[in-house]
């Protein structure tokens, strides 16, 4: 699972190490980019605007249902 000591790596498998070092450091800029762009894309779109209903009453409000009772006290 791990590599070698370094007194023993051959070339070809230094080569092979850095290889794959340097794909998986491609791999990680290239998603990096995508996620950057898929913000930039919403953001520019104007958010979650499609989820956004109308007609729906804020969520902050309350729907009065009659008096309240007393406020409790010990």
């Amino acid at each position: 699972m791990f590599p070698p000591p370094r007194e023993r790596m051959t070339p070809d498998l230094k080569s092979i190490i850095t290889s794959r070092a340097v794909g998986i450091g491609l791999l990680v800029v290239v998603l990096a980019g995508l996620f950057i762009l898929g913000c930039w894309y919403l953001k520019k779109r104007s958010g979650y605007k499609i989820l956004r209903v109308p007609n729906a009453p804020p969520a902050y409000e309350k729907i009065s249902s009659g008096p309240l009772p007393p406020p409790y006290s010990p």
